[in-house]
């Protein structure tokens, strides 16, 4: 599990700022917007300040790109 969801559980919204970031692994973004999510189903992950490299990735992990 990457270190960033830490304790994620414990709140029902929590905003990624990926601002600064040039690009996520297909394998980072899976983890924490498929496995992760679907484990913690109560938990709301807002990704924003995205980049087109990184909206990609988020998408295609099945996250929110709005």
């Amino acid at each position: 599990m990457p270190m960033v969801l830490s304790n994620l559980e414990y709140f029902e919204e929590v905003e990624l700022d990926f601002r600064m970031i040039e690009s996520v692994s297909q394998t980072f973004a899976d983890e924490i917007f498929r496995v992760w999510s679907k484990t913690h189903p109560k938990v709301r992950l807002i990704p924003v300040n995205m980049n087109e490299n990184v909206r990609f990735m988020v998408s295609r992990a099945g996250g929110t790109t709005n």
